[in-house]
């Protein structure tokens, strides 16, 4: 697992433009099943302003992304030290860490590159580390 003193963790101000994920294309596009420049496209919306939704907690965000199967799909950006509750999954998720890094409430620590998947039935919740706040790809798969 990748740390904050990794060079792909740096700088810890807001990086921006798309072409900061251009390494992580090929994974983006594997999460969700679309080509690379479909990958391309979504990750270009990131940094805008539109079609993110503020969620109640506090620093907390979602890029909600249409997905041809149906299955719930996002970009979930939090804030460093904000918390994303703790919650049941009633489907498998998918998470791929796009920006900054999370730890979940057991302790465990994610960051970018990394692939993760819950089973249904898991619970977590999630706290942006330090850094540039944290972008997850997110999607919960139809059973």
């Amino acid at each position: 697992m990748a740390g904050p003193s990794d060079d792909k963790n740096l700088p810890f101000s807001r990086p921006r433009g798309p072409e900061r994920f251009e390494d992580l294309l090929p994974a983006v596009a594997a999460v969700l099943d679309c080509s690379l420049d479909q990958a391309r496209v979504l990750l270009a919306r990131v940094d805008g302003m539109e079609g993110w939704v503020h969620l109640p907690s506090p620093g907390v965000r979602l890029l909600p992304v249409e997905h041809p199967s149906g299955d719930q799909c996002c970009v979930l950006g939090i804030d460093p030290g904000a918390v994303f509750p703790h919650h049941r999954h009633a489907h498998p998720e998918e998470l791929l860490v796009l920006q900054g890094g999370y730890r979940n409430d057991d302790g465990t620590q994610r960051w970018r590159g990394d692939h993760t998947l819950h089973p249904v039935g898991s619970a977590h919740s999630v706290t942006a580390l330090r850094g540039p706040g944290c972008l997850t790809l997110v999607r919960l798969r139809s059973p």
